[in-house]
């Protein structure tokens, strides 16, 4: 019977020395990474009024580091093509001065967040970010 209350404290202590690790803050648990998909246009002289015309794919990465429950760094990087054409256009002026051009860009973008409200993920009391 010994044995078996000896037993049982040492798997409670081990359990409660796992969940204390848990909770302190380390430099993974501060950071989040994330990919980005989506779309890139252009609109201007040779697309004035044509929206999502010749999409072209764009890819990034982000990465978040969180200073406290309030502020973080934000470092995003971009990479996508724009397009545009006088050849598509509806003005027949445009066609005739038939420009064009096609330009891979590359963004790095460095921001700083701030939330003016408490916010904690399933708490309704805090839900406004």
């Amino acid at each position: 019977m010994r044995s078996f209350f000896k037993y049982i404290t040492f798997i409670l202590l081990v359990f409660l020395s796992l969940h204390a690790g848990a909770q302190r803050k380390t430099f993974l648990s501060k950071s989040e990474l994330g990919v980005l998909f989506g779309g890139t246009y252009y609109v201007g002289d040779l697309n004035p009024v044509h929206h999502f015309r010749d999409s072209k794919i764009a890819l990034g990465l982000a990465y978040r580091y969180n200073f406290h429950q309030r502020t973080c760094l934000r470092i995003t990087a971009l990479t996508g093509t724009w397009l545009g054409d006088d050849n598509q256009s509806d003005i027949a002026f445009n066609r005739n001065r038939n420009l064009s051009f096609q330009s891979r860009f590359y963004e790095l973008a460095v921001g700083m967040e701030i939330n003016m409200f408490k916010f904690r993920t399933n708490n309704f009391r805090y839900g406004i970010s």
